[in-house]
């Protein structure tokens, strides 16, 4: 009897050691596939707010355009890829899209057609941001269900601002020399806190909310 006690425990110690010794290399563990490419939409840009505002706003007697006729935002997307550096640094790169139309009617501007037809004038201007990020995310809990990772962003942004008139003299004018001054590229900057959560193996979910080109986005990712 005494025998069979000291077995039992000697089976049950050992399996115990065993239990933790594979819960330790499990924790170390690196997973196989250590890059990831994600794509997702964004959510409240405050620029978007104030081009969609337009369908209703009351135009002053000296504002540009008498009236509006185009307010649209274009689609706001990311792409994103990350490459594992370890269990809790990845590194990778960002891109961003947003931008906008916005067109109206020009105040106190008339010109004649080519049917001689004295012709109200018309604008649309298109605004285009792209970002390129070199970003760097730190995983406070990399063995979570949910994991939570803090970024940095840091490259460049692209502008783009283009107009079109149905005037042609007018849009000669709006050509002129340092008209695409906004078109240079700037030093681009983003922050987010974010989370991601796994649905199968190599396919999960994000989300993000902070500083960048939406303070909200989401999307899927997958890894290989």
């Amino acid at each position: 009897m005494k025998w069979t006690k000291l077995v039992c425990i000697a089976v049950i110690t050992g399996f115990g050691v065993a239990s933790l010794s594979a819960q330790e290399v499990n924790r170390n563990a690196q997973p196989t596939a250590k890059n990831k490419l994600a794509v997702g939409v964004g959510a409240v840009n405050f620029l978007y707010f104030q081009v969609n505002s337009l369908d209703n706003k009351q135009l002053s007697s000296s504002s540009f355009f008498a009236g509006i006729t185009t307010n649209e935002t274009l689609p706001l997307h990311y792409i994103k890829y990350e490459n594992q550096l370890g269990r809790h640094h990845t590194l990778g790169l960002n891109y961003a899209s947003a931008g906008f139309v916005v067109g109206g009617v020009l105040r106190d501007s008339v010109f004649l057609n080519e049917l001689g037809i004295e012709t109200q004038t018309t604008l649309d201007v298109t605004y285009r941001t792209r970002s390129y990020n070199v970003r760097y995310n730190y995983i406070f809990n990399p063995d979570g269900a949910v994991v939570t990772y803090l970024g940095l962003g840091v490259g460049i942004r692209g502008n783009s601002l283009s107009a079109k008139a149905n005037d042609p003299s007018f849009g000669q004018l709006i050509k002129l020399p340092g008209y695409n001054v906004i078109s240079y590229p700037t030093l681009g900057f983003e922050t987010t806190l974010g989370f991601q959560s796994n649905i199968t193996e190599n396919l999960g979910w994000y989300a993000e909310i902070g500083l960048a080109k939406s303070v909200f986005q989401g999307g899927v990712f997958i890894r290989f």
